[in-house]
């Protein structure tokens, strides 16, 4: 109601401006004072400009709204359905278009009809860029711990859903940086988030969120299970969750990079060699922590792994929070797929040159730390450490190096995913799995064990086995491709 009234006293002023800059014109009076008119008639004009403008935005009308925004859309569909001209949160021209159904056609004709309109509007979006606002979300309950919200998508575009033959579910998960949920809060509840989508040169829908009154915006995925986290920053941690109600590894976003893999400080061994540059452009994410008992056990039970393969011997040292070891490669394939398969998520192991690049986080020395082993920074046979040359050591008994993982050095050799090479001649420099060129089976291990001296633990150090082959200083870790 208080709307309407506010409408309707806009639409007088605007009436009386409008009347009052014309008659400035013809009135004798103002003729022999060119300034005051021309004062006048400016003040008038913008008062009117600005104030039709925002009558515009109370009505929704398209037909005139849509000369304020630089084009007419009427000459692309008539007058055959409502576009609705919302104010720009994004940089171009943002519209929703609804097709109208005549009450003379059949459903029949006029969905036949709204697939043409829908061609027309979508070839205009192509050709002018234009983004297309779909729904809006309001912050109610926030998990601070897994960065989650639920929403209701409120989908003002059906068209969508019909157009583009995607099915859009009607509640999703969506994950979002603490920071904007925090400015959410902050400034109050109810700022809502706007769900939007732009189509891409592919035909494919690219969907989109902003944070109202901010100006930011990031992507995100919809989803009706498990919560995403390709958006996350680097450097964040997550957990997802397993469609048997549990949680995945903790995992945390790894930043895209370059780095010189192999025998950078010298006096290592010929298979570390040559040194080159490897360019990660693409952001992943690493297991915090060596794949534990607890996360294999739950695997193996959940599949039934046992039936068919060892039970993986913990050699009286215990399980739960202890890495899992006496696991084979083809062992740690199979966890891996079973995590994908939970998480519906494309986790693997890592290559080799993915491992050194998280295992050196950022340094060219023989440890993340520096070039000596020093005192009780790790577990392995001369690190200082009370499990030294004994046996394993519950995971994240140490220091995490600058990307935020534990025990890329001593504990337990990880498994990489590629196939061994006798040096560096030829391997891929893009991060990639080095699984071609050779006819061997022997599979990559990395990071050294309890049972290793300091040499076997550097980052650039390798070691191989058979993918069948099980020791009681072998486990692995896993990683996660966006």
């Amino acid at each position: 109601m208080f709307t309407t009234i506010f409408t309707g006293l806009k639409l007088f002023t605007l009436a009386v401006l409008c009347i009052f800059s014309g008659g400035v014109i013809f009135m004798d009076y103002f003729k022999g004072n060119k300034l005051i008119m021309l004062l006048l008639m400016l003040f008038t004009s913008t008062g009117s400009f600005y104030l039709a403008k925002d009558v515009c935005s109370d009505f929704e009308d398209s037909n005139i709204c849509t000369y304020f925004y630089g084009f007419e859309i009427s000459e692309y569909l008539g007058t055959a359905g409502e576009v609705i001209v919302l104010p720009p949160i994004k940089d171009g021209f943002d519209a929703i278009f609804k097709p109208t159904k005549n009450m003379f056609e059949t459903t029949k004709q006029f969905l036949k009809r709204e697939q043409q309109l829908l061609v027309k509007f979508t070839q205009m979006g192509k050709t002018r860029n234009l983004d297309y606002r779909v729904g809006e979300a309001y912050l109610e309950t926030y998990d601070a711990d897994e960065r989650l919200f639920s929403l209701k998508l409120d989908w003002q575009a059906e068209w969508l859903k019909t157009f583009f033959k995607q099915d859009f579910p009607e509640t999703a998960i969506i994950k979002i940086p603490i920071k904007a949920a925090k400015k959410m809060y902050e400034s109050s509840q109810n700022k809502p988030l706007f769900i939007g989508v732009a189509l891409g040169n592919d035909d494919k829908l690219n969907v989109w969120g902003i944070l109202s009154e901010f100006n930011q915006n990031w992507e995100f995925s919809l989803s009706d299970s498990s919560p995403i986290s390709s958006y996350l920053s680097s450097g964040e941690e997550f957990q997802d969750r397993l469609k048997d109600g549990g949680l995945g590894p903790k995992m945390v976003v790894i930043p895209a990079g370059s780095f010189q893999m192999g025998d950078i400080q010298g006096g290592g061994y010929d298979n570390e060699k040559p040194v080159h540059r490897v360019n990660i452009n693409y952001q992943f994410a690493a297991g915090i922590y060596e794949v534990t008992f607890a996360e294999y056990d739950r695997f193996a039970k959940a599949t039934g792994w046992w039936f068919w393969n060892k039970k993986p011997d913990d050699e009286g040292w215990g399980r739960g929070n202890r890495p899992v070891i006496n696991v084979s490669w083809n062992d740690a394939v199979a966890y891996t797929k079973w995590l994908s398969k939970q998480t519906a998520k494309e986790y693997r192991l890592p290559s080799e040159a993915e491992w050194e690049y998280v295992a050196r986080a950022g340094t060219t020395t023989k440890y993340w730390w520096g070039n000596s082993i020093e005192n009780n920074k790790a577990n392995c046979d001369g690190c200082g450490s009370r499990w030294d040359n004994k046996e394993t050591a519950p995971v994240g008994s140490f220091s995490a190096n600058k990307f935020g993982l534990y025990d890329t050095v001593g504990n337990v050799w990880e498994w990489c995913a590629d196939k061994y090479h006798d040096n560096y001649k030829n391997a891929p420099t893009d991060g990639s799995v080095w699984d071609y060129a050779t006819s061997n089976k022997l599979r990559v291990w990395r990071g050294g064990s309890w049972f290793n001296n300091p040499n076997y633990t550097r980052s650039a150090f390798r070691n191989w086995h058979y993918p069948d082959g099980r020791n009681n200083f072998l486990g692995f870790r896993v990683f996660l491709v966006f």
